[in-house]
């Protein structure tokens, strides 16, 4: 009894044969039950051992090693894996081992062996390796279809899956179905799915489980009822986006809590994949409308400038000519009068282009570092010369090595509006213009231009920056100008990050102030000469095998650059994403590993930098981060978390090179 205890526990089954005077004397232990078939009624023989109906087709050739072992008495060992459909319709896997002994007149005396069910064990190391498959097959996909396609292969290689169906819930709630061939054959019971995205719970239920549904009303039947039905939720975050619909229609397949936590594990990852498809169509949807409005937007504003400035021109030109040519000077003055007319509503025109163009251009924004003072070069140069024909100052306190992050084209047009808006407003005194950081542990910079103009009042801070608004109006107005310049500043602002403010007491002055985020300089790289391109040649043909380079870039385009860039003087291998770049750095060492950081769905660059750190083939193999984030602070951050390298986007092809060669040849 204690051995059958044993056995079961371990999963285990037994038999033995003797062969003793011409007969057999057969006995068997756990082996029947283990393998879920009947208990024989009569006496048994060898060939009662004999289960060759259940094993895979795939795995006979292995099997039959055993029976081959009875018959011709050799290997006197065998020892195989193999899996089988059981009664019950599940996968087993199963291990083997049998032996033959002989007395000493080589005559064939004990034929004996075991069999041990290892279904579990077999299960985690392929869920192990599913984690990887998932990454390789599932999250490279960029179609619904094709998921669903890699889907059906995975779940297909685990578990018997005789009729499988993915429905994805519309933005009518309902469910649509992605294949509607996989209807013709059986369809979902009726309500099952339906049930399942309600309660966003699995549900694994037998067929007396379904009857039992109906019969409380949960469910509605329409068609043939299945054996067996497993329903997954695909949960991405907190939302349910759909279901996967497992079910049998044959006793032989009956779904277990096995396929279920198995099944759970998969759609997890299947989820999140496709949710990040549905998000890259929604966003590559509305790119699409995006760049069809800005099109159409630049278009009006092209013909709008064209149709404008092209009378424009004519009226500027001839009244400056009759200007120079008349002599009376009563026409002269009108003459004057139109000239300075037309350019302010040239102006007036320019700004309300201006202001629309800010919106059409927002997709084409470059932002990069900036040093403040070149940035302020050109625009105060006019600036000052405006400043000296009204008689007022213009000082400036502006640091050499100050850089913010911004967009340098609307950076400076921000600041061409506020510089013309001090120049304009103030009568007497001058204009301040300074750069400075507002504490030692400050991400940002702060730009401000104050003046000693007419000021403004409290009650007027709110409504400067709105459109066609100036302090003084209607009657009371004395400034000439359309009231756009500080609408312009308030959108650049927000385009680029900024943060705009005004501190003004009326009849003092004003400040303005722009607040930028600050950013680390551009790194000056040499160019690489001919002849340092002729020692890199040498050093590398010396050195023997070329240096290996793992490329880690969710971008198909970025990823293809990078190789180009570094083909002349790597090899190079490519990760599209966390999951195959662990795999990866885990089966071979580099001589240098290019890291992107922001990886999409899965692990990112920081973490499997971090990981690559702590044990394994590359674990001080050079890593060079790769980021568009070039905040002040993220350098540090990416260097103390296991990049021994920075380099930030956009690279081109000469600082990238010349970085790889100073790591690879040095």
């Amino acid at each position: 009894m204690q051995l059958k205890e044993l056995l079961n526990q371990t999963s285990t089954g037994i038999w033995e044969v003797v062969f003793s005077d011409g007969q057999e004397i057969t006995r068997a232990m756990n082996f029947f039950e283990l393998l879920n078939l009947p208990l024989p009624s009569g006496p048994l023989n060898p060939s009662l051992f004999d289960h060759s109906p259940l094993v895979y087709i795939e795995d006979l050739p292995v099997y039959s090693l055993i029976s081959k072992q009875l018959k011709t008495g050799s290997p006197a060992f065998c020892a195989i894996d193999y899996r089988i459909n059981d009664p019950k319709g599940r996968t087993r896997y199963i291990h083997a081992e049998s032996k033959i002994s002989r007395d000493e007149n080589n005559n064939l005396r004990l034929w004996s062996g075991s069999i041990q069910d290892h279904t579990h064990k077999q299960r985690a190391a392929i869920l192990q390796e599913s984690a990887f498959n998932i990454a390789r097959f599932i999250h490279p996909q960029q179609t619904i279809d094709g998921l669903i396609d890699a889907l059906k292969k995975i779940l297909g290689a685990l578990m018997p899956i005789p009729d499988f169906s993915v429905a994805l819930i519309n933005k009518e709630g309902a469910l649509h179905y992605q294949f509607p061939e996989q209807l013709l054959k059986t369809k979902p019971v009726h309500g099952l799915p339906a049930y399942v995205v309600k309660t966003g719970e699995p549900l694994l239920v037998s067929q007396e489980g379904i009857k039992l549904m109906i019969d409380e009303g949960i469910i509605v039947l329409q068609e043939i009822i299945p054996y067996s039905y497993l329903g997954m939720p695909l949960i991405a975050g907190d939302k349910c986006i759909g279901i996967i619909s497992l079910q049998s229609f044959s006793p032989k397949t009956i779904y277990t809590e096995d396929e279920s936590n198995l099944l759970h594990f998969i759609s997890l990852q299947a989820a999140l994949a496709i949710q990040h498809i549905l998000n890259e169509g929604a966003l590559l949807k509305s790119k699409n409308e995006a760049e069809d409005s800005s099109r159409l937007k630049s278009s009006l504003l092209a013909n709008m400038s064209h149709e404008l400035r092209t009378p424009m021109t004519g009226i500027l030109g001839f009244s400056e000519i009759l200007f120079e040519e008349l002599e009376d000077p009563r026409m002269k003055s009108m003459a004057s009068t139109i000239f300075k007319s037309a350019g302010r509503l040239m102006s007036t025109l320019n700004s309300i282009i201006d202001l629309s163009a800010i919106e059409a251009d927002k997709n084409s924004l470059n932002m990069k570092p900036i040093n403040t003072r070149q940035l302020f070069q050109p625009l105060l140069r006019v600036a000052h010369s405006i400043a000296s024909d009204k008689g007022l100052y213009l000082r400036t306190s502006i640091p050499p090595e100050q850089y913010v992050l911004s967009d340098e084209k609307m950076l400076s047009q921000l600041l061409y509006h506020l510089l013309d808006n001090a120049l304009k407003f103030t009568v007497d005194g001058g204009i301040s213009v300074s750069v400075y950081k507002p504490s030692k542990t400050s991400n940002e910079i702060v730009i401000r231009i104050s003046d000693t103009g007419i000021g403004i009042a409290p009650e007027h801070h709110s409504f400067i920056f709105e459109e066609f608004r100036q302090v003084s109006e209607g009657f009371s107005r004395t400034f000439e100008g359309s009231g756009l310049g500080l609408s312009l500043c308030s959108k650049i602002s927000r385009l680029i990050n900024a943060r705009i403010w005004v501190e003004s007491i009326q009849e003092k002055g004003s400040d303005f102030f722009v607040a930028l985020p600050l950013s680390e300089p551009l790194v000056n790289i040499k160019d690489i000469d001919e002849a340092t391109a002729q020692k890199i040649r040498t050093s590398r043909l010396s050195r023997g095998p070329v240096p290996e380079v793992l490329i880690v870039e969710d971008n198909e385009i970025n990823r293809r650059l990078a190789a180009l860039y570094l083909r002349e003087i790597c090899n190079t291998e490519m990760a599209e994403n966390g999951y195959v770049a662990r795999e990866k750095i885990s089966r071979k060492r580099y001589d240098a590993i290019l890291m992107d950081i922001n990886l999409g769905a899965g692990p990112n660059g920081l973490s499997i930098a971090g990981e690559t750190r702590k044990t394994g083939l590359n674990r001080y193999t050079p890593i060079i981060a790769v980021t568009g984030y070039t905040m002040h602070g993220d350098r540090e951050k990416l260097l103390d978390n296991g990049c021994t390298h920075y380099i930030p986007k956009p690279y081109d092809k000469k600082t990238l090179l010349k970085l790889f060669t100073e790591i690879l040849y040095a």
